[in-house]
């Protein structure tokens, strides 16, 4: 495992970035509206998100702006491998970066450190945390997306085909299965 050495925020380079790439501009927009900051960013769920919010940003683009985050010191750029997700993996406040570059701000905060992870993902959730008689079951709903479900270790034909009904009702698209 190799050591990640920190290095200081370059703000100019953050400014210029922002003032002269309209990705990096679309990118930081993104960030800076966030209501939560994260100390991963996933490079499928930002495009996710993104594409959501109608911006238009090729896988490519994303990732010049994320190698260009990592060169101004924000954190670093890590491309997926082994089943880990291609992410960048930040050393300041994402939202406060967003708000440097920007100039709304002129302090960036560093990030606090995240509860410990079992793969860099997830936090771990301890056995405890859950009721007695609870199984916790994740389903891989979209590549980027995972669906985590703690139901009772004695659930029924009946509750699942409850339950599933109920899932029928979610979709928002107005197509009909």
């Amino acid at each position: 495992m190799t050591t990640y050495q920190a290095q200081a925020l370059d703000t100019k380079a953050l400014k210029a970035l922002y003032s002269t790439d309209p990705v990096a501009k679309i990118i930081l927009e993104d960030f800076g509206a966030r209501q939560r900051n994260q100390q991963i960013t996933k490079l499928d769920q930002l495009l996710f998100r993104l594409s959501n919010a109608r911006k238009s940003v090729s896988r490519a683009d994303a990732i010049n702006v994320l190698r260009s985050l990592d060169d101004a010191g924000c954190g670093r750029f890590l491309t997926g491998r082994k089943g880990h997700p291609t992410r960048f993996e930040w050393q300041y406040d994402l939202v406060s970066v967003a708000k440097a570059a920007t100039g709304e701000v002129q302090q960036v905060e560093e990030i606090q450190p995240a509860p410990q992870t079992d793969n860099g993902d997830e936090p771990i959730i301890e056995k405890e945390s859950l009721p007695e008689g609870t199984i916790k079951h994740t389903y891989q709903l979209r590549a980027d997306w995972q669906v985590t479900l703690a139901l009772p270790s004695d659930l029924t034909a009946r509750e699942a085909a409850r339950l599933s009904e109920f899932i029928k009702t979610l979709p928002f698209d107005g197509q009909e299965a």
